[in-house]
């Protein structure tokens, strides 16, 4: 059975528009209560940030922001998991971070493709 490559383009899209809609379920209740002097709230509204920002990278021929994108939400999503639950495998944001975190090493390995 071979690949269905037609469809890749659209899986890409859902991709950027789960992992948009992801981001904002879990930095949400973070951004309600926004403490500047807190570093994992600052983190938690760059990672919205480059989130949005991978969804504007789509429509440009250029891969740099979607790259730039997908690395930056890699690593806070690395930075944010082990932050807010110390590695607990078991806790629903640590794998919602892990899975976010994938999406945009995906990204970055494939940019606009």
């Amino acid at each position: 059975m071979k690949p269905l490559k037609s469809i890749s383009p659209f899986s890409s899209w859902m991709l950027r528009i789960g992992l948009l809609i992801m981001v904002v379920a879990l930095v949400y209740p973070v951004l309600s209560n926004f403490d500047i002097s807190n570093v994992n709230h600052i983190l938690s509204a760059f990672l919205m940030l480059f989130s949005i920002m991978l969804v504007i990278g789509g429509f440009l021929k250029n891969n740099t922001i979607t790259m730039i994108s997908g690395i930056v939400i890699m690593l806070l999503c690395g930075w944010l998991a082990y932050s807010y639950n110390q590695f607990s495998i078991l806790n629903r944001d640590f794998v919602a971070f892990l899975l976010s975190g994938t999406i945009g090493f995906h990204f970055l390995a494939n940019g606009n493709k």
